[in-house]
């Protein structure tokens, strides 16, 4: 089932910034991003198994992340 995030663009560039650029958390970040978006906000799509691995990701590298990830997976779950 699919997962829709949505992070502050400011929270979005520091985890990916966290990130290294081989890192699977990366990948995921760059390659689920709702294409057009203009807003203050950066919606990601992405696998549910995907977000689990982003909440885990954002526990070590960006906390402030962690909120959106796990408000996105509670309306899924």
């Amino acid at each position: 089932m699919n997962v829709e995030i949505e992070l502050s663009r400011e929270d979005y560039d520091k985890f990916l910034a966290s990130c290294d650029t081989s890192s699977w958390e990366h990948s995921i970040l760059m390659n689920t991003i709702v294409p057009g978006q203009d807003e203050p906000t950066i919606a990601i799509v992405c696998e549910e198994e995907e977000a689990v691995r982003l909440v885990h990701a954002a526990l070590r590298f960006s906390p402030p992340a962690l909120t959106p990830i796990s408000e996105a997976l509670g309306r899924v779950l």
